[in-house]
């Protein structure tokens, strides 16, 4: 005779897709102001050549990070959010044992293919030889990385946020915290060296310009290092936060004949990688389009500097100033455009976390056919993502020389200004562009269609490629045309992705509410921020003189953050006037959800 044994949930709650979105931006945001002021000292110590390794490293990173990982936390996410949807909670416990093994196994397989490959790649491909140091360096991190994530998909999955959020600022305070730490040392070492008998790893030096183009490589190493030990970090607080304070399925679901009669081991991992893989294709192609980007601009400089290096040394008198060689060119550009690239994922991976958010929801709301949930949902991403990246992209757009001089200047590389700040207000601009491609991604990946994003990304890259070929290549354009290439090809993805979320999902987006509006409000609020800014430093900074014994960058940060803050109310003031969210998406948006009030499972047991 069979019992029955009953196992009754208690009543928890699930945050709703905005609380789970804002402690993710909340973090988010945290983590790139956090990330900026690490890249300042690290810049300011390793040089522009310097920076030019660290860049070129984590384009050869990204491509075997997305191959271990990249798809398996969304996987874990997808997988977790339908099963609970559907009752099937019995399945959590052994989906998240299955999961961290399969991310144990391809974090290993991730970081040996990365130390092996780094000599090859370094050399042959990108032809950055000293850039093997930095690529060495962040291999580990690939590892810890996938061990991280089987954590943070878990947590996601069950619309649980505050984990994956908490990891993230700690992972980010560690890379900041070694990296400077260990970058110091490295320059510390060099100049001693130099001092004592005037060689530097190997190198004859003559004064400390020569010091630091010598120490370039292990310094930009040591600073990259720094991201490893960061992952070490976040994973041994995932650890610590799990075993500690628990987690509701983990627990209820530890009963041994739970374990037993769960979905076979083996079948859900083979469903997790079948659910993965796509996924993790679709980053993959991400991050080899982003790794042939790198490859065509710096061989497109290559080219352009050989024909006519005369041209670009007229564009960048920084490149006379700071004593750069010829063959050193190439990497000093690229290093400024790595600048820019700092600033052009600030916004976008903040909206990302509307994406990340949404994934559950999504899955839960597909998985049961909920069509106005996901219509809701759709519209509610579209519309946040757009009035986020519309008014904070100008913000950048607008004051991009003057962010710039407040975090660089008075450092070794104030050359960087001049030459990233175009760089930076283009992608300030066109933010919006960079800002919903993710979130879309992460929308036709949470409705079970990853194949889309591929075959958009792979049409993008091309166009990515011909742009850089065309314009960067060019010596009248050179790295300016870096920028318009990205543009263009997150565009044509942002375009692809969006007709067929629509066309699948059946939603409908309202354009002018969703686009049209956020545009224009933010467009008026960043106005009056730039009329704000030209007043009050013409006229109490100028004319005035007021603070008339403070310097003139801390003049330009003062005006510049009143400007902002102005803008920030104005830009509330009109959201408020104008009846932004409707009461619908009030309700969707700030009402916390009950999760379950009663689950009973039913346990056959002999």
């Amino acid at each position: 005779m069979k019992k029955v044994k009953t196992i009754i949930f208690k009543n928890f709650e699930r945050q709703s897709l905005l609380l789970g979105a804002v402690v993710l931006m909340f973090s988010t945001v945290l983590v790139h102001l956090i990330g900026l002021i690490y890249k300042i000292p690290i810049t300011a110590l390793v040089g522009e050549v310097g920076r030019g390794y660290f860049t070129s490293a984590y384009e050869l990173y990204t491509p075997i990070y997305a191959i271990s990982m990249a798809g398996l936390p969304i996987a874990v996410s997808k997988m977790v959010s339908e099963r609970v949807a559907l009752g099937k909670t019995k399945e959590v416990y052994a989906l998240y044992k299955v999961a961290k093994r399969v991310f144990f196994v391809t974090g290993i397989i991730g970081t040996l293919l990365l130390i092996l490959l780094a000599y090859p790649l370094t050399k042959y491909v990108i032809k950055t030889p000293l850039a093997f140091y930095s690529v060495l360096a962040i291999a580990p991190s690939i590892f810890l990385c996938c061990l991280i994530s089987s954590y943070r998909g878990f947590y996601e999955g069950l619309n649980n946020m505050i984990p994956t959020g908490i990891s993230q600022i700690v992972e980010t305070l560690g890379k900041m915290v070694f990296g400077i730490f260990l970058a110091n040392d490295v320059i510390k070492y060099s100049i001693n060296e130099f001092n004592r008998c005037g060689i530097v790893f190997g190198q004859k030096c003559n004064n400390t310009s020569d010091v630091f183009l010598a120490s370039a490589p292990f310094s930009s190493g040591a600073a990259i290092f720094g991201v490893t030990l960061g992952s070490l970090a976040s994973l041994l607080y995932l650890i610590i936060r799990t075993r500690i304070k628990g987690n509701y399925y983990l627990d209820i679901n530890k009963n041994e004949s739970l374990i037993k009669d769960s979905a076979n081991s083996r079948s859900l991992r083979n469903l997790l990688i079948k659910t993965a893989i796509p996924i993790a294709m679709s980053s993959l192609v991400l991050n080899i389009s982003n790794l042939i980007d790198s490859l065509t601009i710096q061989g497109r400089l290559s080219y352009a500097i050989a024909q006519n290096v005369s041209v670009i040394k007229e564009m960048y008198p920084e490149i006379l100033k700071a004593n750069i060689s010829d063959d050193m060119i190439k990497s000093f550009l690229y290093g400024c455009y790595g600048v820019g690239l700092d600033f052009r994922n600030v916004i976008p991976t903040v909206v990302m976390t509307l994406g990340v958010s949404a994934i559950p929801v999504i899955s839960a709301d597909f998985a049961k056919k909920k069509i106005d949930g996901i219509n809701s949902a759709i519209q509610t991403v579209i519309k946040i993502g757009t009035v986020i990246s519309t008014f904070f992209g100008l913000i950048l757009a607008i004051f991009s020389n003057e962010i710039l001089t407040i975090l660089y200047s008075g450092t070794n590389s104030i050359s960087t200004i001049t030459i990233a700040s175009p760089i930076v207000s283009m992608f300030g601009i066109f933010s919006i562009i960079f800002s919903l491609s993710s979130p879309v991604t992460n929308m036709l990946q949470a409705i079970g269609r990853p194949d889309i994003p591929v075959k958009s990304l792979i049409i993008g890259a091309m166009v990515k490629i011909i742009s850089n070929y065309v314009l960067v290549g060019n010596p009248n354009i050179n790295i300016k045309g870096a920028p318009i290439g990205s543009v263009l090809c997150s565009f044509v993805i942002l375009i692809l992705n969006m007709y067929f979320l629509l066309k699948e999902t059946g939603a409908k987006i309202k354009v002018f509410s969703s686009i049209l509006l956020p545009t224009i409000l933010s467009t008026i609020s960043v106005f009056f921020a730039y009329l704000f800014f030209e007043i009050q430093y013409t006229v109490f900074f100028v004319k005035i003189n007021v603070l008339n014994n403070f310097s003139e960058n801390l003049k330009v940060t003062i005006s510049c953050l009143l400007s902002i803050i102005f803008s920030i109310i104005i830009w509330l003031i009109l959201l408020f006037t104008f009846n932004f969210f409707s009461e619908s998406e009030k309700k969707y948006l700030f009402i916390r959800k009950n999760l379950h009030k009663r689950v009973e499972n039913q346990v056959s047991m002999e």
